[in-house]
């Protein structure tokens, strides 16, 4: 057995691709305020996933100071007149355009938080904790670190570098 797998892999040596490159990536975990964080949500996030007045403001305290911006700041703001226009108008289909294109810019828009994970990953940010599993506050911060990371809004905070 050992000597077939031997000649196996001294025929298939030379087409095996090259392991990937190890990359380094910012641990979110390390980051001040995300581990408190973690545990404040594990101990205060209903079975709704809602969170308390108290705990949003903490969350949009600690995305202001780690990525320099807040989870309102990655949403398409609308004009005030939009609801007035009528949904045949140039002007109203000119902004839904502009929504579908703001809404593209951010991969982990719609994404679950193990897809969350990936993209962020690719992005040079990790959101997994020691046990490789996503943070539980990876939903609440995912759309302002894509942004940061992209430079989508402004330039990160200096806790996050560009990559």
């Amino acid at each position: 057995m050992k000597k077939r797998h031997a000649e196996w892999l001294k025929l298939t040596a030379g087409n095996m691709p090259a392991p990937p490159s190890p990359t380094t990536r910012m641990r979110i975990l390390d980051l001040p305020g995300f581990e408190a964080i973690e545990r404040k949500l594990l101990l205060y996030t209903s079975a709704r996933s809602e969170l308390s007045p108290a705990m949003e403001l903490e969350v949009d305290d600690l995305s202001e100071k780690t990525f320099g911006i807040i989870r309102n700041d990655t949403l398409f703001s609308f004009p005030s007149h939009y609801d007035d226009l009528h949904e045949a108008s140039s002007e109203r289909w000119r902004i839904d355009d502009e929504v579908c294109n703001h809404k593209e810019k951010y991969e982990t828009g719609e994404a679950t938080d193990d897809e969350a994970v990936i993209i962020l990953a690719g992005l040079g940010l990790d959101f997994d904790d020691n046990r490789g599993l996503p943070l539980r506050c990876t939903k609440l911060f995912c759309r302002q670190a894509e942004a940061a990371a992209k430079g989508l809004i402004r330039q990160p905070h200096d806790c996050v570098e560009s990559v």
